[in-house]
């Protein structure tokens, strides 16, 4: 009989200033995603976690500033598909992209230089660390 592949469920990686820990599973029984750098220091659970499957992997997303007339920034863990097997840790290199939208009160299409140019910007950082099960 095959055996199920061991997930991770808790990654923890870091890169310069940035560091990331994200729990698929935290002690309340949700996820739990804590984010640092030099400007910021957000801890978001449950449903302000955002995640999406793609050929990248997992896309996990939550906001670090909203303003409503003003720059809003995400961070966004890329978390490749890994398979522990009888492993409980395993080292991991990946990205934390952020993401810095302009906006308005009316919307990006009102941002100046919107439908003639770039509205969003996005800033790439290389991380490594451990994942676990």
């Amino acid at each position: 009989m095959a055996r199920k592949a061991a997930r991770a469920n808790l990654f923890e990686v870091a890169g310069g200033a940035t560091s990331v820990t994200y729990a698929t599973t935290g002690i309340a029984g949700q996820p739990s995603f804590h984010f640092r750098d030099a400007d910021h220091d957000v801890n978001a659970e449950g449903t302000d976690i955002r995640t999406k499957k793609t050929e990248l992997g997992a896309l996990v997303t939550i906001d670090l500033d909203v303003v409503a007339d003003g720059p809003s920034t995400t961070a966004t863990l890329v978390l490749p598909t890994v398979n522990l097997g009888d492993q409980t840790e395993q080292k991991l290199r990946t990205l934390v992209i952020i993401t810095i939208t302009a906006n308005t009160i009316g919307g990006p299409a009102l941002v100046v230089g919107a439908g003639h140019g770039q509205v969003g910007r996005l800033l790439k950082l290389p991380v490594w660390g451990q994942l676990h099960k």
